[in-house]
C-alpha cells in the first residue's frame, strides 16, 4: 500500500464512502416509498427506475454546466455535500421531502462520480504501471462498499427505523467530503 502516492488511498476511501452511502439508499428506497410513504408498487418502481437514472445522466449534466471552470476536487467536494444534504432531506419523512432529497442525491452523485478517476490519472501520472492496479483497488473499495452499505442499512432500519438508515448515509458522505477536503492540497 505504500508504493501509492499520497492521497490515493484516501481518495479511495472517500469512493467507498459515497458508494456505501448510493447503495444503502438504493437498496432500501423501494421498500420506503411503499411501506413507510405508501405508495403503490408501479409508483416506488417508477420513481426508483427514475433516481437511478438521473444518476446516471447527471454526470453529464455537471460536466456540461462546470466544463472544467471549478475543478474537479471543487465539483466532487461540492457533490459530496449536495449529496449529504439529499439524505437529510429523507431524515424529514414526507414526500416532498423525498423527491426533493432524491434530485439532491442525484445531482451529488453526478457530481462525484467522474472526480475520482480523473484525481487518480492525475496522483498516478508520475508511475503508470500503478495506474492498472491502483484503478482496480480503488474499484474494488468501492465495490465491497456497496456491498456492505445495504446490509448495514437493513440492519440499522430493522433495528432503529428508517432515519437511522438515511442518517448513516448521509454520515457516509460527510465522511467522504472530509476525507476529500483533508487531503485537497494533495489532489
Amino acid at each position: 500500500m505504500r508504493r501509492y502516492p499520497p492521497g490515493f488511498l484516501s481518495l479511495s476511501a472517500s469512493v467507498a464512502c459515497e458508494r456505501f452511502g448510493f447503495f444503502l439508499l438504493a437498496s432500501l428506497l423501494l421498500m420506503y416509498l411503499s411501506e413507510r410513504l405508501g405508495l403503490s408498487a408501479a409508483q416506488s418502481t417508477d420513481i426508483l427506475g427514475s433516481f437511478v437514472a438521473a444518476t446516471y445522466l447527471s454526470p453529464l449534466v455537471i460536466g456540461f454546466v462546470t466544463d472544467g471552470r471549478l475543478g474537479v476536487v471543487r465539483i466532487a467536494a461540492a457533490g459530496y455535500l449536495v449529496a449529504a444534504t439529499g439524505y437529510a432531506l429523507l431524515l424529514a419523512d414526507s414526500a416532498g421531502m423525498v423527491f426533493a432529497g432524491l434530485a439532491l442525491i442525484a445531482l451529488g452523485a453526478g457530481a462525484a462520480k467522474s472526480a475520482p478517476q480523473a484525481l487518480a490519472t492525475r496522483l498516478l501520472a508520475d508511475t503508470p504501471e500503478l495506474r492498472d492496479p491502483g484503478l482496480t483497488l480503488m474499484y474494488l473499495l468501492a465495490n465491497v462498499s456497496a456491498v456492505v452499505g445495504p446490509v448495514v442499512g437493513e440492519t440499522a432500519r430493522a433495528w432503529l427505523g428508517w432515519p437511522a438508515a438515511f442518517a448513516l448515509a448521509m454520515l457516509s458522505l460527510i465522511v467522504a467530503w472530509l476525507i476529500l477536503l483533508s487531503q485537497s492540497q494533495i489532489l
